[in-house]
């Protein structure tokens, strides 16, 4: 990121890892930076999803993160390629929470297929 702080692949890239890594603090400011450089991708509200599902466990915040995964699914040129990075994000985390969020998100997109599309 310090390399080329305008390269939005480089947030993702940056938010990834330190999810990986547990460290909610930087997914948070690499979803905010997201949102101003790539509003409209798939990438920006994933990281924006897992941001918000690592904050305190309440209602609005898991609405928050359940919304950010349904837009992401939304804007996704490859719905079955988001399909399959949720999926796998459901079968390697150990946080229940992220689980059902994840699910409930891709629940909406199948009960809901003319929104997501049209």
């Amino acid at each position: 990121v310090i390399a080329n702080p305008l390269n939005p692949n480089y947030c993702v890239a940056w938010g990834m890892t330190n999810y990986s890594l547990n460290n909610s603090k930087p997914v948070k400011t690499a979803s905010y930076a997201l949102i101003f450089l790539a509003p409209r991708t798939t990438n920006t509200w994933m990281i924006v999803g897992l941001a918000e599902a690592m904050r305190q466990d309440t209602i609005e915040n898991n609405e928050l993160a359940k919304g950010a995964f349904i837009f992401a699914l939304k804007v996704s040129k490859n719905k079955n390629t988001t399909r399959k990075f949720f999926q796998d994000l459901i079968a390697n985390s150990s946080n229940p929470r992220l689980q059902r969020i994840i699910s409930e998100a891709m629940m909406e997109e199948m009960m809901a297929p003319l929104i997501f599309n049209p």
